[in-house]
């Protein structure tokens, strides 16, 4: 981790739990990196930036360097990319999206996108256990 200096969380303020900006605040805390949260969102208003100022608001008691974004570049992923590019961020951290057999059968998953276009390592995160006592298993 060492050179992970911005960090980027994608989040969704309409949801309640934020695995994605929990992770990021974390690595955050082991780095020093800072935290960049970005709610890419087509309709922004004042209610919206109240949610993620509020998400930010106990990051930024306990110390935390925090950048708040709340834009819309075309796409989710579009957006993405490209406050990452501007903020030049290494590591983005985002919620891992279920989708159904359907959808993967017609069309290209939206994370895969990220996964594959973007020019810095990619966390998706699907719960929220503990990570820092992981093992990774050694092959043969």
């Amino acid at each position: 981790m060492r050179g992970i200096t911005k960090v980027l969380a994608v989040v969704d303020t309409r949801k309640e739990e934020q695995l994605a900006l929990e992770r990021a605040s974390q690595i955050c805390r082991v780095t020093g990196a800072a935290l960049h949260i970005l709610a890419p969102n087509p309709r922004a208003d004042g209610e919206s930036m109240v949610r993620l100022e509020a998400l930010a608001e106990p990051l930024m008691a306990e110390g935390q360097e925090v950048y708040l974004h709340e834009t819309w570049n075309g796409s989710v992923i579009e957006t993405i990319i490209h406050v990452r590019q501007m903020e030049r961020c290494h590591l983005v951290v985002k919620d891992a999206k279920l989708i159904t057999a359907l959808k993967k059968a017609f069309s290209t998953p939206e994370d895969w996108s990220l996964l594959r276009r973007c020019r810095v390592p990619v966390l998706l995160v699907q719960d929220n256990s503990d990570w820092t006592k992981g093992k990774i298993p050694r092959g043969h």
